[in-house]
């Protein structure tokens, strides 16, 4: 083994590792492959003196807690969180915290530490280097051997004291060791590439990111320089806003690609608002990121992202998905949602290349599964206005959007408890030739529920003056078909057909509701089952009609 080329070891190594085999830098860490095939690596470098070199930076070449979006973990002595005896390794050998190049910190079931891997000689080893960093304020303050005995040993709790009680405490103790125990990391692995961070309980600020000038050490200031793609999220019960991200942005100069889920959330809890720096009055303060290429957001308003895409000049994809209004008490600028999306997107608009927009619609979410007309039924809920244009957008050249935000919405279907009015081809004129900009070359009309005959033979008509670069048009309707408009869809299928034979763009009809993850023709994998389908499309499509994207 010995007289083995280094390169063969490696190869040999990365067949073993399923992040390494992944089209994407994040794993299902909760599924026995990815855990199997760290043993397996850990066993093979323990095997020899000599490959230790060779093999243990490709062991830790990342870290996984768990499963980002449905994290749960058993109570037993096979699934205790590792990320103590980890933090522990990378404070004893500096060298291999300079090897992790992908993290996976998840947070969103409190993990038992009266149950985990931390004891007493570990926690002074794990105070020790949070002193070192100054990490030492409100969540980030290390515990006490006496607190720790305390709540895991129940050492000096009055026997009175309720049950109740002593259960709150415990949750209480236990999110505030993996809040600190997740910033101790971000301070430990500065050579870290990938994040993925999901946090939960109310302060999700991230604290050692930011100044605090209220602290009596010297602030932390993590630097993680090497940061090229990150992906943040919180959960149900820790509702969070994009400004929190705002110290992300200074401590990561060079941020490519950014995934801000769910963060839209206007509500704070009390005292919140002094952990999320202009939270309130939205006067938010981010240093330019001047590196940032790709941004997938979720649900913050129109008026958000414009201030947001101020800092990102160089932004040349954008994924925007905003939950859809569902009162009719909404404020007028909400329902004008799509009228709004070329004022938004006007801070980047002579950059943008990709953009996709999408409703997080209660079908996508799995709801009306009973009713036959359950996305028409749901667009009555629903108050939109039609987008007006697209035409600013000079460099635009790949467009996804739903069919829905093309058409207004009638109120009075809704009060009159009628069916969508309008939808009829011959009421409804086309329009989507009036809001492209001539430098497009690809579009995807997604959630297709009614005609679209006219618009297709208006865009083929005018394809060969107005947009010359247009190569292919994907169409995608909604899955299952709506009865009440299936046959009308249908018919379309044959005529649009025809339209196409007769000009150079390529067509492609589906029946997939989401077309933009067929189109990138990359397979799902064990290790795609922690990324949603926006999330998964994202990382490993590039765009909707592109590629993989690298490691």
């Amino acid at each position: 083994m010995e007289k083995m080329p280094v390169e063969i070891i490696e190869r040999i190594c990365a067949n073993l590792c399923l992040h390494c085999q992944s089209a994407s830098p994040f794993v299902h860490q909760d599924t026995p492959d990815p855990i199997e095939d760290k043993s397996a690596l850990a066993s093979f470098s323990a095997s020899c003196s000599s490959l230790q070199a060779i093999v243990q930076p490709i062991v830790f070449h990342y870290y996984s807690m768990g499963h980002a979006f449905n994290h749960t973990r058993a109570v037993d002595p096979e699934r205790y969180d590792t990320l103590p005896l980890f933090l522990r390794s990378v404070i004893e050998r500096p060298d291999l915290a300079l090897c992790v190049r992908s993290l996976q910190l998840v947070s969103t079931t409190p993990i038992p530490f009266r149950n985990s891997t931390l004891d007493t000689p570990l926690l002074q080893i794990l105070n020790a280097a949070s002193r070192r960093f100054g990490l030492g304020d409100g969540d980030m303050i290390p515990p006490t051997e006496a607190e720790w005995k305390r709540m895991v040993w129940q050492d000096g709790i009055p026997d009175d004291m309720p049950l109740i009680l002593i259960a709150k405490q415990e949750e209480l103790f236990d999110t505030r060791m993996a809040h600190w125990l997740q910033e101790l990391a971000l301070m430990l692995l500065p050579s870290v590439a990938s994040l993925f961070l999901t946090r939960s309980g109310v302060r999700t600020q991230y604290h050692c990111l930011a100044k605090n000038a209220q602290s009596p050490v010297p602030a932390a200031r993590a630097t993680l320089p090497a940061l090229k793609r990150a992906i943040l999220t919180g959960d149900t019960y820790a509702p969070w806003h994009i400004a929190h991200a705002a110290s992300l942005f200074e401590a990561a100069p060079n941020l490519e690609e950014l995934c801000a889920l769910d963060c839209g959330h206007e509500r704070a809890s009390p005292g919140e608002e002094i952990f999320m720096p202009g939270y309130q009055d939205r006067s938010w303060n981010f240093p330019v990121a001047a590196n940032l290429r790709r941004l997938l957001i979720e649900d913050i308003t129109l008026e958000e992202l414009k201030r947001l895409l101020v800092f990102c000049p160089a932004l040349e994809e954008l994924h925007y998905r905003k939950s859809k209004v569902t009162n009719w008490s909404a404020t007028h600028n909400e329902r004008r949602f799509c009228r709004q999306v070329s004022d938004a997107l006007a801070p980047v608009a002579n950059a943008l290349r990709v953009l996709v927009l999408a409703y997080k619609t209660e079908t996508q979410q799995g709801r009306f599964t009973h009713t036959p007309h359950r996305y028409e039924d749901s667009l009555l809920k629903d108050i939109t206005d039609p987008i007006s244009t697209l035409a600013n957008l000079t460099r635009l050249e790949t467009l996804i959007l739903e069919q829905a935000s093309l058409y207004p919405v009638a109120a009075r279907a809704y009060w009159d408890h009628q069916h969508l009015a309008g939808l009829d081809d011959d009421d409804i004129d086309p329009r989507l030739a009036d809001i492209l900009p001539s430098s497009i070359r690809r579009l995807s009309i997604t959630h297709v529920y009614r005609s679209f005959r006219k618009e297709m033979q208006q865009l083929v008509a005018a394809a060969p003056t107005r947009f010359p670069q247009l190569e292919v048009v994907s169409i995608s309707a909604v899955r299952p078909p709506s009865s009440r408009f299936h046959e009308q869809v249908k018919r379309d299928w044959e005529t649009v057909s025809w339209f196409f034979e007769r000009s150079n763009i390529r067509l492609h009809l589906s029946a997939q509701t989401d077309e933009a993850d067929r189109l990138r023709g990359a397979e799902d994998t064990k290790a795609l089952l922690v990324l949603k389908k926006p999330v998964r499309l994202f990382l490993t499509g590039g765009s909707a009609f592109g590629g993989a994207s690298e490691h």
